[in-house]
């Protein structure tokens, strides 16, 4: 079982990830193709910098307003995602 602590006070298990391709999006012509939150022109990595700096989902819906409909588990789900293939 996997754990990731999203704010100072819920840690979800993310072992179950959300369908990526409900999450993110590919598109060579949207930043030259790299991962981005699906809807907007947000690559994946500044989530995942954020999230390395310590801030909660509350704190990234602050600095990143577009993606205000992404759930804490939506993030969870992309941190393990990329996570496992960082690993890899």
């Amino acid at each position: 079982m996997h754990y990731f602590r999203i704010d100072k006070k819920l840690v979800f298990d993310y072992s179950e990830s959300t369908s990526m391709t409900a999450l993110i999006q590919q598109n060579p012509k949207i930043l030259g193709g790299q991962p981005i939150m699906k809807g907007t022109r947000i690559p994946v990595s500044r989530v995942l910098a954020l999230i390395a700096m310590n801030y909660t989902a509350e704190e990234i819906r602050k600095e990143l307003p577009d993606i205000k409909g992404f759930t804490n588990q939506d993030f969870v789900s992309i941190l393990s995602h990329f996570g496992t293939q960082i690993a890899q």
